[in-house]
């Protein structure tokens, strides 16, 4: 019997190749994403973000998450509705079993922390305001140290004789190399419909492409950089769509002014 993805039928199969067609779908969409990425990591964020695509959920095959599923599935049929009772039940965290049989993989073993902080991370849930769904979590175990270490990174001390501008932008390009990689995977992951896997209108979609889109164990460096970007007026870092040649960034970028 071929794995559930969703409580309303869809196949792990068929979710999983949707997910890498719209992560594709959208660097291809906005070019410049792929560029600024490469330019500031060294990465390639086209090739990194297939492989998130193909892993992020592929911890839904677990057996428990998977019986589970099938139960909500049998109750869609009867109702029609998509309720997930079972699943929540179920106490199954998909996303970091995901990392573990993204570890097991060799054909994976390439792929860098950047990937596994996606993945962990594409719901949303590895920050400590839902720590009490991943502190105790057997499976995260092995990963929660490492992830910790990278987060608190995140936040680097000033260097010597370094400006504050400088450790600023220093700041801001480590968080983007997580954040932008896990921003393209969650937008490609929620673009499709929970009921019927197809695509939605994203209301306001410039606002996933904000440096600040990544969710981590720590939230520390978002207040520093908010109080620099208010204090030093450097508020154009955090646009997304602030290209080579624009006097302003645009605004209601990123959730922001722009001013």
């Amino acid at each position: 019997m071929e794995p559930l993805a969703k409580p309303n039928g869809i196949t792990l199969a068929d979710h999983t190749r949707h997910v890498r067609d719209e992560a594709a779908r959208i660097l291809a969409a906005r070019p410049f994403l792929a560029v600024k990425y490469g330019i500031q990591t060294g990465n390639n964020l086209l090739t990194l973000a297939d492989a998130c695509a193909r892993w992020h959920d592929a911890g839904k095959q677990h057996l428990r998450w998977q019986q589970a599923c099938r139960l909500d599935f049998e109750a869609y049929q009867r109702t029609g509705r998509v309720a997930g009772l079972h699943l929540r039940k179920a106490k199954v965290r998909h996303e970091f079993d995901s990392l573990v049989r993204l570890r097991k993989a060799p054909d994976a073993a390439w792929l860098p922390p950047e990937a596994e902080v996606a993945i962990a991370a594409h719901h949303g849930k590895l920050g400590t305001r839902y720590q009490d769904r991943w502190k105790d979590d057997p499976t995260f175990s092995p990963f929660k140290q490492r992830l910790w270490k990278l987060s608190g990174s995140v936040r680097p001390d000033i260097g010597v004789g370094e400006s504050l501008y400088v450790t600023f932008e220093r700041a801001i390009k480590w968080r983007y190399r997580y954040g932008g990689l896990r921003a393209v995977l969650r937008l490609a992951d929620r673009r499709l419909a929970p009921a019927k896997n197809t695509l939605t209108k994203t209301r306001r979609p410039c606002q996933y492409w904000g440096l600040f889109a990544t969710s981590f164990l720590r939230d520390g460096i978002g207040e520093v950089c908010s109080n620099l970007f208010r204090n030093y007026g450097m508020s154009r870092w955090l646009c997304c769509e602030h290209l080579p040649g624009r006097e302003k960034p645009m605004r209601r970028c990123c959730g922001h002014s722009g001013r």
